[in-house]
């Protein structure tokens, strides 16, 4: 059992893309769990990921903290090194279920991303996000292009546009964006066509309502996005229904590597986004989150 693993965690960090420091210090980290604790391991995979578990991440990242400490290596690493022992079960329900694995392949790209969030947040490699990847090892996220979706309740009274009405708690298409490059109007539409290709039973011949809550959407970002830009373009993809600032500017790590602790020194100033966002907020401007929805009939957005 443990030289399959072995070559399936391997073959994994290969077609993931994995950095090859960050796939020998992986296998390094592995290769020194002793017996015990890999069998721990193993029967953490099953009770996760068999039919009917109803054991989440939350809990088992609580067991999983305390094997870090008791072999001396970071959490998140270990926390990176369970995920990629769930991949081959993982792996075997999509077969099962006739999923394509381009589609597997493409959601357990996410952890190549979260590695290398790690590595830049915290100069880690593992990741600081475990219970994000519920989703994706509950069969309930999949990544589809460049966009990653799932199922939610619509959770606003009355969305209506043209002959479309959504109402609440009617299912919608909610998208995630990874953290995996530019996004642009190519790589959406064909996000959003593969997206509608996946769930075309569930349309019933209707446009399919996706929708979006993130700091991408934020309102203000207009006066921040150059007139140009891909994000902008994307903000423009919806129609933003609700908005809300905040104070504690949370998402700041995704656009500058590091924690935003209510103050710009030591931000760093790279690129036009990160001058442009510290020049927006150390002028006292608000930060915030949008939402947004758009309907696309499998070809275009209506």
């Amino acid at each position: 059992m443990g030289d399959k693993v072995r070559e399936f965690l391997n073959k994994l960090m290969k077609e993931l893309d994995f950095p090859d420091e960050a796939q020998r210090y992986l296998e390094k980290v592995n290769m020194q769990l002793d017996e015990n604790v890999r069998n721990d391991f193993l029967q953490m995979v099953h009770q996760f990921m068999k039919e009917d578990s109803i054991t989440g991440l939350s809990v088992l990242s609580g067991k999983l903290d305390d094997i870090a400490a008791k072999v001396q290596f970071s959490n998140y690493t270990l926390h990176l090194l369970f995920l990629m022992y769930c991949a081959q079960p993982l792996m075997d329900y999509y077969r099962k279920q006739d999923i394509p694995l381009d589609i597997y392949w493409n959601s357990m790209r996410d952890l190549t991303y979260k590695l290398l969030e790690c590595k830049e947040v915290y100069d880690i490699w593992g990741t600081f996000v475990i219970e994000w990847f519920e989703g994706f090892y509950r069969r309930q996220r999949f990544g589809l292009g460049r966009f990653q979706y799932e199922k939610i309740a619509f959770p606003f009274d009355e969305y209506k546009k043209g002959d479309t009405t959504i109402m609440k708690g009617d299912t919608v298409y909610n998208i995630h964006i990874p953290s995996s490059g530019s996004m642009p109007k190519e790589l959406r539409m064909d996000s959003y066509r593969k997206a509608y290709a996946f769930y075309r039973n569930e349309m019933e011949g209707k446009p399919m309502a996706i929708v979006c809550h993130s700091w991408l959407l934020y309102p203000g970002n207009r006066s921040i996005f150059p007139p140009h830009s891909n994000l902008l373009d994307f903000m423009n993809d919806f129609d933003i229904i609700k908005s809300e600032t905040s104070d504690e500017f949370s998402h700041a790590w995704r656009i500058f590597g590091k924690k935003y602790n209510g103050s710009t020194e030591g931000l760093p100033k790279k690129t036009s986004l990160q001058r442009a966002f510290l020049d927006w907020i150390e002028r006292g401007n608000p930060v915030g989150n949008g939402f947004g929805v758009l309907l696309f009939d499998g070809e275009k957005i209506v």
